[in-house]
């Protein structure tokens, strides 16, 4: 026997109807998840202390997938508890104070269409390469607080009229303690070291 064919109007008629069950079936089930969830608050609470590593790895796996939704989600919470918000990121900024400087570098960079990228990794191998000195005058860098290293790009990124630029990439910098960035500023690598040189 051979099957009725369905006319526009009846497919989508047909369609909605599923469409229409399946919204009725999901409403149902997150109902049911929601009464759940609120029955068995302290047990969702041992179970994600429990399984910390999963659940954040779920939430980034996610938040990955949906950055739009992610973002929405982050101005509305920022929104909805501003002091919480700028309590939580001064406490981030504090225990992750070479992470935010070089934020700041690698926007500085993009901001001066200078090419290249570089991380607090390789700040440490820097550190780790230079054995903790200055790569001018060799004193021993300064790692927090007043007088902390400066990292400079050999190459400046703002050069001199009719210098050329340099990169923001690792093999572009150095350590240098604040008397020695200082004194090089922007000028151009070999003309310093003659500088250098002629003191």
């Amino acid at each position: 026997m051979a099957k009725r064919q369905l006319t526009p109007e009846q497919r989508e008629r047909k369609r909605a109807t599923a469409h229409a069950r399946y919204l009725r079936v999901a409403e149902k089930e997150r109902a049911a998840a929601r009464a759940w969830n609120a029955a068995n608050k302290e047990r969702r609470r041992q179970w994600r202390e429990q399984n910390r590593e999963k659940v954040r790895s779920y939430f980034r796996k996610w938040a990955a997938g949906n950055p739009e939704h992610q973002r929405e989600r982050d101005r509305k919470r920022r929104a909805e508890n501003p002091a919480k918000r700028k309590a939580e990121l001064a406490k981030w900024k504090a225990a992750n104070a070479e992470e935010c400087r070089v934020h700041v570098r690698n926007r500085n960079a993009r901001l001066r269409d200078a090419p290249g990228a570089h991380t607090a990794t390789d700040i440490e191998r820097l550190l780790v390469l230079q054995e903790g000195k200055c790569a001018a005058c060799a004193v021993p860098l300064i790692r927090s607080g007043k007088g902390r290293f400066h990292v400079d790009h050999i190459v400046p990124l703002k050069p001199r009229k009719g210098n050329p630029q340099g990169t923001n990439d690792p093999s572009n910098l150095q350590l240098l303690c604040p008397p020695c960035n200082i004194s090089k500023h922007n000028s151009d690598p070999r003309e310093w070291k003659q500088r250098l040189a002629s003191h």
